[in-house]
């Protein structure tokens, strides 16, 4: 019995090493598609400041600081997002080497 338990410790540990890596893969994919999204956002700011201030009209200049503003907060959103994959991915990386 104590083999089997053993055994069986033994896979437990082996499929906490597999899912991490797995969380990994998939924390390293959504990095790199919120970076994409976030440059995207910077350079979507960056061209509706410069043509904020070429703009005649009240109308152009609201839809441009409405469109600025949701470029922030997406941008905001993202790097929040980043934060919170990094300390979920550090909190299993810990758990598991605690146990190997």
């Amino acid at each position: 019995m104590n083999q089997i338990k053993d055994i069986y410790d033994k896979i437990q540990i082996y499929q906490d090493i597999i899912n991490v890596r797995r969380r990994i893969n998939a924390g390293v994919f959504t990095m790199l598609y919120f970076l994409y999204t976030m440059i995207g956002n910077v350079f979507g700011i960056v061209l509706s400041v410069i043509i904020l201030f070429t703009t005649t009209g009240n109308i152009g200049h609201i839809i441009l600081l409405l469109n600025i503003a949701g470029a922030l907060v997406s941008l905001l959103i993202g790097l929040k997002s980043l934060e919170d994959e990094r300390k979920y991915l550090r909190s299993l990386l810990f758990e598991i080497r605690d146990k190997v």
